[in-house]
């Protein structure tokens, strides 16, 4: 049984990482996008 639940917690911590990551990986798309808009307006 502990081994169930090490594991559950593994895969719930993987899962969270992986979220992180993704919400990162966005935010640095979001703010490039941003970045591209500005300097298009510039133009």
């Amino acid at each position: 049984k502990a081994r169930i639940q090490a594991e559950a917690k593994a895969a719930e911590h993987a899962q969270r990482q992986a979220e992180a990551v993704a919400a990162a990986e966005l935010k640095k798309k979001r703010e490039l996008e941003r970045e591209a808009a500005r300097l298009a307006l510039q133009k």
